[in-house]
């Protein structure tokens, strides 16, 4: 069954000056079910990209035409009152909700079926700030999944996250990929996250975004070049399975 074209770029380029361009350029599609990265070093144009993408700020030139609902799930989030949950879930469906009405019996039904869906529903009534940082992740896709959005796009949503968290929430995202077909855009300042969970990646690299195949566009040339590090693959046998990775040298030989 052919992937449908949920995201497309034509010439997309973006400046703050008349001669300086952060990228441009830009040409590419973003298909149903893909894993799509965003990576580059800090200040590369990546945040302003997303905000692009997102409809947020207007590009210089070219356009993006999306055809589906998204979903935005930001690096913080920052809520002034307590809430539970629950509550906070059901922001997610405050487009099907009159201006002054409470969300139905339906609604919240729904919002407990998406935090199941995710290994969450034991949360449901504990304070939002009671969690987690990887539970406080997932709850908030939970709410951008109940806007029945088909497009997920996510500014590194494991940043703040220690390792074992980023692996539950990553891997929670890829299951709704290839389980659900949810399209899932994000945002990364890991490599590594790229290689094992995105389809495709886009480099931010000297004004021009370049993108491919995670395992063919993550070269150590182009790495080398992105973050001004040594980045090189290796492989293990983890379970009988081999697989690669990648991982910068923080060797203390290391000549800089």
């Amino acid at each position: 069954m052919a992937q449908q074209i949920i995201m497309t770029c034509e010439n997309l380029g973006y400046g703050y000056r008349k001669d300086e361009w952060i990228f441009r350029g830009l040409n590419e599609t973003i298909r149903s079910g893909e894993i799509f990265a965003i990576l580059g070093p800090n200040g590369c144009g990546k945040s302003t990209l997303l905000r692009i993408l997102l409809g947020l700020l207007p590009p210089r030139e070219g356009q993006v035409y999306c055809i589906e609902r998204m979903g935005y799930v930001p690096q913080h989030l920052q809520l002034e009152f307590e809430y539970s949950t629950l509550d906070m879930v059901l922001m997610g469906c405050a487009r099907q909700i009159g201006l002054f009405e409470l969300p139905s019996k339906a609604n919240r039904n729904n919002a407990l079926d998406v935090l199941a869906s995710l290994g969450m529903e034991q949360m449901a009534h504990r304070p939002f700030s009671s969690l987690s940082g990887g539970e406080r992740q997932l709850a908030v896709i939970a709410r951008a999944l109940l806007s029945q959005s088909a497009l997920l796009v996510l500014d590194e949503p494991v940043s703040a996250l220690d390792v074992g968290n980023q692996q539950s929430v990553l891997k929670q995202l890829q299951r709704l990929a290839r389980e659900k077909g949810l399209t899932i855009l994000f945002t990364t300042h890991q490599p590594q996250h790229a290689l094992c969970f995105a389809d495709r990646s886009l480099i931010m690299l000297a004004g021009k975004a370049q993108c491919g195949a995670s395992a063919e566009i993550l070269t150590e040339d182009n790495l080398k070049m992105l973050y001004h590090a040594e980045i090189g693959y290796f492989e293990r046998e983890l379970h009988g399975v081999c697989e690669t990775t990648l991982a910068p040298s923080f060797s203390a030989k290391q000549k800089i």
